[in-house]
């Protein structure tokens, strides 16, 4: 077997005709099929997948489990490749993303996390004028080496996948490219997102969602061992502690989450590792809402929404 050989994860939960198109996006590409293999895990039935799985040679799992951890675990177990490159159900790959990741890793052998831009597209496919990035953003825009993921952490997240792929890299002492090829192309769901919520309904939305995350960075916490794997989580973790703590306030929930001073200059004093150059200074406009009264604090969550 190639020893850059690379398994493309393409998990979906739910019947939609997305995936369709992203498995077509995995199949049309400028790198031989020799060098890659491509495996859909469902927890459902879906004649067209199971023609194409005869018609194309991919692989199909089929896991009852909703959870992607269990996708993964289940995809990671028969995949034949070193290299790992995921694919969200709704996202696509450029043409050349799979020969740029081969290059990257054939020629950097100490390489184990690569990650690449996105162009943003709506429902219909079609590109928009969004914008974001980070190192750990978007699962479908990053590629890893298979063996330095512990399958046992795997099991134990539940949400921040793309997160949990970085900070493991971050642990494992290898190297990290991040590239500014744009290579994926990320759908962004105007009908699914919150962004048209207000008032109670988006904070309501914002709390469950940040509650998820939080639970999974805790649980991350627990096995990171770097300096800097811990670090970045740490902060992540209070600045989702501050947010769940005005998200309880704005909906009268009386659940505190606990923060000392310490916490806070911890955060402060760490450099964002986010690719937008405004989210630094923006902690501190978060530690001046934190301190607001509650009838203004709605107010500022009303003009943020706003910008």
């Amino acid at each position: 077997m190639e020893s850059d050989f690379i398994s493309v994860i393409i998990p979906s939960y739910k019947p939609n005709n997305l995936v369709y198109k992203a498995i077509e996006s995995a199949l049309n590409q400028s790198l031989g099929r020799d060098f890659y293999e491509i495996i859909v895990v469902l927890n459902y039935e879906d004649q067209k997948i199971s023609e194409m799985e005869n018609e194309h040679l991919i692989k199909v799992l089929h896991v009852n489990d909703l959870s992607l951890s269990s996708k993964y675990i289940a995809a990671l177990r028969i995949s034949h490749g070193n290299i790992l490159s995921f694919l969200d159900y709704d996202d696509l790959f450029y043409s050349n993303k799979l020969e740029y990741v081969y290059n990257s890793f054939k020629n950097n052998k100490n390489l184990v996390y690569f990650h690449n831009r996105c162009t943003f597209i709506n429902d219909e496919g079609n590109s928009i004028d969004e914008y974001y990035y980070s190192p750990d953003f978007n699962l479908s825009s990053i590629s890893i080496k298979k063996d330095i993921i512990n399958m046992e952490y795997l099991s134990k997240v539940r949400a921040l996948y793309d997160t949990f792929f970085y900070y493991i890299s971050l642990d494992s002492g290898g190297e990290i490219e991040l590239s500014r090829e744009f290579l994926t192309y990320y759908r962004f769901h105007e009908s699914t997102s919150n962004t048209n919520l207000r008032g109670i309904d988006r904070w309501k939305i914002k709390m469950e969602t940040y509650l998820r995350y939080l639970n999974s960075l805790e649980t991350m916490y627990k096995f990171l061992k770097t300096k800097k794997s811990r670090m970045l989580a740490r902060d992540y973790i209070i600045s989702l502690k501050i947010e769940l703590n005005m998200l309880s306030g704005l909906l009268n929930s009386g659940i505190k989450y606990d923060l000392n001073y310490d916490d806070v200059l911890h955060w402060l004093s760490v450099a964002s590792y986010k690719g937008n150059r405004f989210h630094y200074p923006f902690k501190f406009i978060k530690i001046f809402q934190y301190k607001l009264p509650l009838k203004y604090n709605r107010r500022v969550e009303d003009y943020l929404l706003k910008i």
